[in-house]
């Protein structure tokens, strides 16, 4: 991380199976402890997690971003393929729906799509966004 420069955009990949394993929840908050932080020292202003929806683990990983002024951004290919499987929304609005065929089930995705762009802008009312949890011990710096 010492060679990041602030206009960077630090990337955080090899996360998007917390949405499949919730067991690496502990492992994750032990890492992002360390690395956000350190971030914030070196004066990182942009962190991009890849495809991470999970609500409980964006909720944190924003609140501890905020706590640095850096700016969070994700990216996941579930906003549009959910309506597909006949799944609307996320975490507490997430609902089975059934979708037609053709054309107007790619009406259906984007509109999905939409609709989590604005639950994604007002993530920081949302029950979701709240200091995550500290791993015990002392943390060192990367």
């Amino acid at each position: 991380m010492p060679l990041l420069e602030p206009d960077d955009v630090l990337g955080l990949g090899g996360w998007c199976i917390l949405g499949m394993q919730l067991r690496w929840i502990p492992e994750f908050w032990r890492t992002m402890w360390q690395i956000i932080p350190s971030a914030g020292q070196l004066g990182v202003q942009r962190v991009h997690i890849f495809g991470v929806m999970l609500a409980k683990a964006l909720g944190g990983l924003l609140w501890l971003c905020d706590q640095y002024d850096i700016q969070l951004s994700t990216d996941s290919a579930g906003p549009s393929k959910r309506p597909a499987f006949g799944q609307w929304g996320y975490a507490d609005w997430r609902t089975k729906c059934n979708f037609p065929a053709g054309e107007e089930r790619g009406v259906a995705r984007a509109r999905h799509v939409q609709e989590v762009r604005k639950w994604l802008a007002q993530f920081r009312h949302t029950q979701y966004y709240n200091k995550p949890p500290m791993p015990g011990g002392q943390l060192g710096l990367l």
